[in-house]
Parts: structure tokens; sequence; C-alpha cells
């Protein structure tokens, strides 16, 4: 039983950790990805100072906010 708790600890504690990490370690792709959606579906020049992604605070979904658009 002690085996299976230690395992089932270990796999939140990596999926806790995988969602604090993922933003901060593709914040450049994400970035790109935004641009290059917002050039394809319009003719517009899309300007922001930085984008900020978060798994947490709206938790199970994901919150994109863009500052300064």
């Amino acid at each position: 039983m002690k085996k299976v708790l230690k395992i089932a600890g270990l796999f939140f504690f990596v999926v806790i950790l995988a969602l604090a990490l993922i933003p901060v370690l593709f914040k450049d792709k994400l970035k790109q990805l935004i641009l290059n959606e917002f050039a394809r579906q319009t003719t517009a020049t899309l300007y922001y100072a930085d984008i900020d992604l978060s798994a947490f605070r709206s938790f199970p979904d994901l919150d994109l906010g863009i500052d300064e658009f």
C-alpha cells in the first residue's frame, strides 16, 4: 500500500511540475504561434508587449493573457 501511495504521489508531483514548467519552457514558441495564426487570419499588424500562460490561475483550463495588446 505504501508503494502505491509513493508512486501516486510522485506521479502527481511530476504532473504539477510539468504544468508549472511548460509555459515557461515554450514561451517563445507560443509567441511565434500566436503571431503566425494572427497573420494567417487577418492582414492587420499585431503589437503586444508580453504573453502569459498559466495552468493554475483558471484550473483546469489554461489561461492566456496578452499584455498591452
